[in-house]
C-alpha cells in the first residue's frame, strides 16, 4: 500500500471513529426488488458481495434459502424479501450482505446495494403503530434529502424471528 492509499484508509477509519462520539450513524441503503428503500446499521454489516452458491438443506426455518461456506465458516443465508413478506419478481438476490450480531453471522440476499449514508439521530424516528404488523423487523424510519423514506431493519429481531433465538443471544426462545 502506498502512502496515499494508506492516508485515505486512515482518514476513512478516523471518520468512522469520530461517528461514535457524534450524533450520527451510518446506514447501508439497499433494495429488495420493490420501490421501497431499506437500510441497516453499517456497524452490523461485515461485508457485501456477490451471492455465492447456496446449498439447500431440509428443515430450514422460513425464509432461509440454505447455507454457504464463507472463509471456512458455514453460515445461513436468508432471503429478505420473502421474509419481510414483500411481493417481488421471481429469483433471488444477486447481492449478499453478511451481518454479525452477538457472535452470530447471517447472510442476507438483497436485490441491490445502493450506498452508505450518514444520518443524524434526530432524523431517525420510531415506526408508527401502522407498522406494528412487521413483527418488529423495522426498528426505525428515516428520510433522505429527496423525501424518500428508508425503513431501517433490526438485525437482532430478524435473527430472533428466523431462528427462534432470544435477542440477547443467549439461546432459543422458550
Amino acid at each position: 500500500m502506498n502512502l496515499v492509499e494508506n492516508k485515505n484508509l486512515l482518514d476513512s477509519v478516523d471518520a468512522r471513529t469520530r461517528l461514535a462520539g457524534s450524533n450520527k450513524m451510518e446506514v447501508l441503503l439497499f433494495s429488495l426488488g420493490t420501490r421501497e428503500i431499506f437500510g441497516i446499521n453499517v456497524f452490523k454489516v461485515r461485508e457485501v458481495g456477490r451471492t455465492p452458491h447456496i446449498t439447500k438443506t431440509p428443515n430450514m426455518p422460513r425464509g432461509v434459502e440454505g447455507l454457504i461456506s464463507l472463509r471456512g465458516n458455514v453460515i445461513p443465508v436468508l432471503s429478505l424479501a420473502p421474509f419481510l413478506q414483500l411481493d417481488t419478481q421471481p429469483g433471488r438476490g444477486k447481492t449478499m450482505m453478511v451481518a454479525e450480531y452477538s457472535k452470530r453471522t447471517l447472510g442476507f440476499l438483497v436485490h441491490e446495494v445502493d450506498r452508505i449514508i450518514r444520518v443524524d439521530w434526530e432524523k431517525v424516528r420510531a415506526p408508527e403503530s401502522v407498522l406494528s404488523g412487521n413483527q418488529g423487523l423495522i426498528t426505525a424510519i428515516t428520510e433522505l434529502e429527496n423525501g424518500t423514506l428508508v425503513s431501517l431493519l433490526d438485525v437482532e429481531q430478524i435473527l430472533s424471528n428466523a431462528f427462534g433465538e432470544a435477542i440477547d443471544g443467549k439461546g432459543p426462545l422458550l
